[in-house]
């Protein structure tokens, strides 16, 4: 099993069994439940945050982010324990340590203010998740706030396209205040959720939304004509099988009709102009630049060579790359941005966290394993091309794999198979006590 820690009761009480019983068929407290709420209003928000932006506080998030934070920490001391972690959130919180310490050393010191304020944020939607969401139930719901998130920037999208609004660039259409490759891969990212909570799920209507997320979701991706995201989508394919293999022979059908019907919208709504910039992902796989991203990393690179161990602080990438190409370019790769800016130190810490959360997934349920692989796939292929150490989708990703772990451990079939190995230990050690007794 994953090895986990159980963190400190802030009032420890000790409960008998029968207690214990009973606390856990009693109703959750409505502070507790109102503390939710925000909770997944915020994780609604995130897909479409940029469409709206509060003056001197920013996007929408940003507002229901601190109503959560502020409600929840209410309801945990309300609650008077805390809710265990498993080992990622601790890597987590190192790299946010470290991000936050190279403050001392940075190049850009009013660029690493904003980035070490930002990974806080990251940080704290992490704790949350853990502290509200510490079910099956609500980890299914924080996974439906997504994929509904995302629908309404894929409607802002279509929206955009129809009515003849100016395209980002080279006729590709986005929501409004979003650039389009970051708001393709939050798109991706929900394609191996929808299907998951489809499955998951005996209500037809909400079966059917999550189906018509998808086709919507895809129409969506295709207009921004992302060829990063649109690769990344690649990495469904490890949860297809076990998609088609849970599913009935109507299921199936259906299936295969939302494919279908998909296919029909994608092809007769994306125009010429977006299909012909996606034809040109093998020739920029083999021999491009990635619109001249290939001359940004290797400036990074060199970069790096000076600064190897501690980098050059977080949010200084910009600043630095200046110096030696005249513009101030952001690394358009999580990797390289990590790697630059935090150095060996903090590169070695997120690449812990990923393999982590890679072996995380080796021990959960066969179908939960291939879902969360999948979106593992799929992230790091899309931030192959992007930015994103800043960004809430990857922390939640991260988040919602932890909690899937803390959820299964939690579980009837896992309670069982801890008492089956007792047994098993139990019944190996009498014999041996046994025999030890007769030979006194």
């Amino acid at each position: 099993m994953i090895s986990s820690y159980r963190t400190t009761a802030i009032a420890p009480a000790t409960l008998t069994s029968r207690s214990r019983k009973f606390s856990r068929g009693r109703r959750e407290p409505a502070l507790a439940r109102f503390a939710f709420f925000f909770f997944w209003c915020l994780i609604f928000t995130i897909p479409w945050e940029n469409l709206i932006v509060i003056p001197n506080l920013g996007t929408v998030a940003h507002l229901v982010g601190y109503l959560a934070l502020g409600i929840g920490l209410l309801a945990v001391i309300d609650r008077g324990r805390l809710n265990r972690t498993t080992g990622s959130f601790l890597l987590i919180a190192a790299f946010a340590f470290w991000r936050c310490l190279s403050f001392l050393w940075t190049a850009a010191p009013e660029a690493t203010l904003i980035e070490i304020q930002t990974i806080i944020q990251m940080v704290a939607m992490v704790w949350l998740l853990h502290q509200l969401a510490f079910s099956r139930k609500r980890l299914l719901a924080v996974m439906q706030a997504y994929v509904l998130g995302t629908l309404v920037s894929a409607f802002d999208t279509i929206h955009q396209y129809l009515i003849g609004g100016n395209p980002a660039y080279q006729s590709r259409f986005t929501a409004t205040g979003f650039d389009p490759n970051e708001l393709a891969l939050m798109l991706v990212l929900s394609f191996p959720l929808s299907l998951y909570l489809a499955s998951s799920t005996r209500r037809q209507l909400l079966v059917w939304l999550y189906r018509v997320q998808l086709m919507l979701a895809a129409a969506a991706v295709f207009l921004t004509a992302s060829r990063g995201p649109v690769l990344a989508a690649s990495g469904l394919l490890l949860f297809l099988p076990a998609v088609f293999f849970r599913s009935g022979e109507k299921q199936k059908a259906a299936l295969v009709a939302v494919a279908v019907i998909g296919a029909a919208v994608v092809l007769s709504l994306v125009p010429a102009a977006s299909w012909k910039r996606l034809g040109t992902i093998g020739t920029q796989v083999e021999s491009g630049t990635f619109n001249d991203r290939t001359i940004i990393w290797e400036a990074g690179l060199g970069v790096f060579r000076q600064n190897p161990i501690i980098g050059v602080g977080a949010g200084a990438f910009s600043a630095v790359v200046h110096n030696s190409t005249g513009i101030s370019y952001v690394a358009h790769n999580t990797f390289l941005s990590i790697l630059v800016e935090q150095g060996l130190i903090g590169f070695s810490l997120f690449l812990a966290l990923l393999i982590y959360s890679i072996r995380s997934c080796l021990y959960m349920p066969r179908y939960e394993r291939a879902l969360w692989l999948a979106m593992l796939m799929t992230m790091s292929i899309g931030i192959f091309s992007l930015t994103w150490e800043y960004r809430k989708p990857i922390w939640l990703i991260f988040g919602l794999i932890s909690l899937q772990v803390c959820v299964a451990e939690r579980s009837p079939k896992a309670a069982r198979a801890r008492r089956r190995l007792s047994f098993r230990i139990n019944s190996v050690q009498a014999p041996a006590d046994v025999i030890a007794k007769e030979h006194t």
